[in-house]
């Protein structure tokens, strides 16, 4: 956001010099930039700057996945691509590493894909698919968001979570891993079941937030919303289950992890994640 007289707002850290010198200054937790602004500020005495220099922190995947093509566009969005995978990730995903740095199920699904086809790694995955198991609320749901201090729920992420589930079901061969989770699976799938419309067999108004994204009335017209209300276009014109979708989907699809033949090896081993 730019700021009169060319200020620029952003995060900030404020040290104290003692007056010593060779005095070394860091920052408690890592910080995400690409500008740095100093403001210095001295009083009797001058203040001496030896040196200032940044160390990149990122989460130590190996690219063992490539990419090649004749376009050197795509070539780049498969840099820059991988260089944000390793920034989003440390002691859990991130959705960024400059705001929130909060492990969301919706990016992190995505992300623990990544991680699988391009560097074969399953272990910030199978971290996030505990924690989110344990973010639990009493009612069966999972939280939107975990590890964190506010708790937030987002329904259609519990199923996202699911997801994740499935994905690690197709990639890795760990039934015990699985099996742990399948109590909290059924959980999640009973609370949306308790909350189909018996004539329909549709979802209808759900408690706490939704997100969806997806085509309404026409092409071109999208809803991306965590509010009860999807959009601001009249009521009458909304779907009467805008989220309705995702649990019908899952629940045949959750129904034949225990005996569901996976892809042929054939298709499957360019990939080092599987």
């Amino acid at each position: 956001m730019r700021l009169p007289a060319g200020r620029r707002s952003g995060s900030s850290d404020i040290f104290v010099p003692d007056g010593g010198a060779n005095r070394r200054f860091t920052t408690l937790w890592f910080r995400t930039y690409r500008y740095i602004e100093m403001t210095i500020e001295t009083a009797a005495e001058p203040l001496t700057v030896d040196d200032f220099y940044g160390n990149f922190t990122g989460y130590p995947f190996k690219e063992r996945g490539s990419f090649a093509c004749n376009d050197a566009r795509l070539s780049d969005i498969w840099t820059v691509g991988w260089r944000t995978a390793r920034l989003c990730a440390g002691e859990t995903y991130f959705d960024c590493p400059y705001y929130e740095q909060m492990q969301y199920v919706g990016d992190t699904r995505i992300q623990s894909l990544v991680s699988l086809y391009v560097a074969g790694d399953d272990r910030l995955m199978r971290n996030a698919i505990e924690l989110y198991d344990l973010s639990r609320i009493p009612e069966g749901l999972t939280q939107s968001r975990f590890p964190s201090s506010k708790p937030q729920i987002i329904t259609t992420f519990s199923l996202f979570w699911i997801d994740m589930v499935h994905d690690y079901w197709m990639h890795r061969d760990d039934p015990a891993f699985i099996d742990g989770r399948l109590m909290g699976i059924q959980t999640v799938l009973d609370w949306f079941e308790k909350r189909l419309d018996v004539q329909t067999g549709m979802l209808g108004a759900l408690p706490y937030g939704v997100l969806l994204i997806g085509r309404i009335n026409g092409p071109g017209t999208m809803t991306n919303s965590s509010a009860a209300n999807p959009t601001a276009r009249p009521k009458e014109d909304l779907p009467s289950s805008p989220c309705s979708w995702p649990v019908h989907w899952i629940m045949p699809q959750t129904c034949l992890m225990p005996s569901a033949r996976k892809p042929s090896p054939a298709i499957i081993a360019n990939w080092p994640g599987t």
